[in-house]
């Protein structure tokens, strides 16, 4: 299970832990965070999605008019040093949107989309005590420190917002069927959104 925020009591890394919080001491989310914002954005109904890759696994689902589909994707390699990335090839079969005009989104998060971790890691893994932590609260930003550490956790905080996605190029045959391919890095998630266009 997962906790809503990191220990605040760590003196040694007010930023980050390798705990399961979904939230950083600062306030900032998470991977786990946004893999639950991305479940809820699932329309309706779940409909039968499989791999055929062992670390992948898939969500897929409709809702009830039909006019919107969810693709959940996620890379659950086991061993958390790895640098596993594999090539996705996504094949939908989806009758009702065959010859449609539609839109497409992917959203992703991984080490370089929707998550401030390597971010932090590339500025070698600055570290705030709680006292600071705390300062930055309280809106403190009266010595050259204080100004320091309002600077890093606002880059760090706009780095862990969930991307928008970008728009991805999918077109349904006449049999309602598509392909899309996509790299998935380790721990990766991407979420495509399909809907008609009225």
């Amino acid at each position: 299970s997962f906790c809503v925020g990191d220990f605040l009591w760590d003196k040694q890394n007010a930023i980050f832990r390798r705990t399961l919080g979904m939230f950083t001491n600062p306030g900032f989310p998470k991977a786990p965070f946004h893999l639950y914002t991305l479940l809820n954005r699932l329309p309706g109904q779940r409909v039968r999605a499989n791999s055929s890759n062992a670390p992948i696994d898939v969500l897929a689902s409709h809702d009830p008019e039909g006019k919107k589909l969810g693709v959940l994707l996620g890379n659950w390699v086991e061993d958390p040093a790895a640098a596993f990335e594999t090539q996705v090839t996504l094949r939908l079969n989806c009758p009702a949107f065959a010859g449609k005009k539609l839109t497409a989104r992917l959203v992703r998060v991984d080490p370089r989309h929707s998550n401030a971790f390597d971010d932090w890691q590339a500025l070698e893994r600055p570290q705030i005590s709680t006292q600071e932590l705390t300062d930055y609260r309280a809106g403190k930003r009266d010595t050259p420190r204080q100004n320091e550490v309002a600077k890093l956790l606002e880059a760090l905080t706009q780095a862990a917002q969930l991307e928008p996605g970008e728009t991805t190029p999918l077109r349904f045959d006449a049999d309602g069927k598509a392909q899309h391919r996509l790299q998935l890095p380790a721990f990766g998630l991407a979420y495509l959104a399909v809907q008609l266009v009225d």
